[in-house]
């Protein structure tokens, strides 16, 4: 995956933020997921005009971590994302 890319929650997701916390559903399969504080703000940012480069920009501001750490850990939760088929990336235009 490359930082350059659109994120979007599915159409096939419907997310609910919880205070700090979220659950999401995945509507065809009835598959509920919890998310932690983190995969909520991510998800929250994830508006379809959001590349995750300036999701992590964006992030930075809540959370006091090194940039090189939150980019390393929002890549991995946006892959666990993509494989659960909660989100969806297409590439920025140009």
């Amino acid at each position: 995956m490359r930082s350059d890319y659109v994120l979007r929650v599915s159409p096939l997701a419907s997310f609910q933020p919880l205070g700090d916390s979220a659950v999401v559903l995945r509507i065809d399969s009835g598959q509920l997921y919890s998310a932690n504080a983190t995969a909520q703000a991510l998800l929250s940012a994830m508006d379809g005009e959001r590349t995750l480069a300036d999701i992590t920009s964006l992030l930075l501001e809540d959370f006091h971590v090194e940039r090189d750490v939150l980019e390393r850990d929002l890549f991995a939760m946006t892959e666990q994302l993509l494989a659960a088929g909660i989100v969806e990336i297409t590439p920025a235009a140009s």
